[in-house]
């Protein structure tokens, strides 16, 4: 399997970059539910990593 570019990982480590997540997350909470909110986050994450 091909590594997965660098800036994905330090895109992550960015603390703008986790706060737009939070914001994200609570967004979805209130609109969605919690478990779209967490079903978005963990997709997130798992185009990051």
């Amino acid at each position: 399997m091909p590594e997965k570019p660098d800036w994905r990982y330090k895109l992550l480590k960015r603390r703008q970059a986790q706060e737009d997540l939070v914001n994200i997350w609570l967004y979805t909470l209130k609109e969605w539910g919690i478990v779209q909110a967490d079903y978005y986050l963990d997709e997130l994450y798992d185009a990051f990593q």
